[in-house]
C-alpha cells in the first residue's frame, strides 16, 4: 500500500455530491453501491487487509493504485464489520462481491489475513505491536 487516504481526500475531491452519494449507500447498508462509490474515485479493489476483528472490526481497502481507506471501527466506512453473523458481515461480503472477489464470506473472516481479489490469503501473527504476514512482510498496527 502506497499511502491511507485516511479523509478520503481523492472521493472529495470530485466533489460533495460524491462524498454524499456514499454516505447514502453506506445509510442504507448497500454493500454494491458503497464498492460503486469508492470505485468511481479509486478504481478497483486489489486487497483487503484484515486486521482486527471481530470486536471493533478494522480493515484497510487496498485499491490497484495502491491507495488504502479504513474500514470498520472509527473509520467512515463502520459497516465494513466482519468475523460474525450480522449485518455489517453481510454488507462487508455483497461489497466483495462486487469487488469482484472469488473469495466474498466476510463472516468467516479471522484477523489477521490479508485477502486478494483471486482468493488468496496471506496469514498473519501479531507481534510487538505489528503483524507478521507469513509472506515475510509486515504491518504497523495503529489500533
Amino acid at each position: 500500500m502506497k499511502h491511507l487516504d485516511a479523509n478520503f481526500d481523492k472521493l472529495r475531491n470530485q466533489g460533495s455530491g460524491k462524498v454524499n452519494a456514499l454516505q447514502r449507500a453506506i445509510d442504507s447498508g448497500d454493500g454494491r453501491q458503497i464498492f460503486a462509490k469508492l470505485a468511481s474515485a479509486y478504481g478497483s479493489l486489489s486487497e483487503v487487509v484484515f486486521l482486527k476483528g471481530p470486536y471493533m472490526a478494522k480493515s484497510v481497502l487496498v485499491f490497484a493504485d495502491g491507495v488504502g481507506l479504513s474500514a470498520g471501527a472509527d473509520s467512515y466506512i463502520p459497516i465494513l464489520t466482519f468475523g460474525y453473523q450480522g449485518q455489517g458481515s453481510k454488507v462487508f461480503s455483497t461489497f466483495l462481491a462486487a469487488a469482484g472477489f472469488s473469495d466474498t464470506d466476510a463472516t468467516a473472516v479471522v484477523a489477521p489475513v490479508r485477502l486478494g481479489r483471486d482468493g488468496t490469503r496471506v496469514l498473519g501473527e501479531v507481534v510487538d505491536g505489528q503483524i507478521m504476514w507469513q509472506d515475510g512482510t509486515s504491518t504497523l498496527l495503529d489500533i
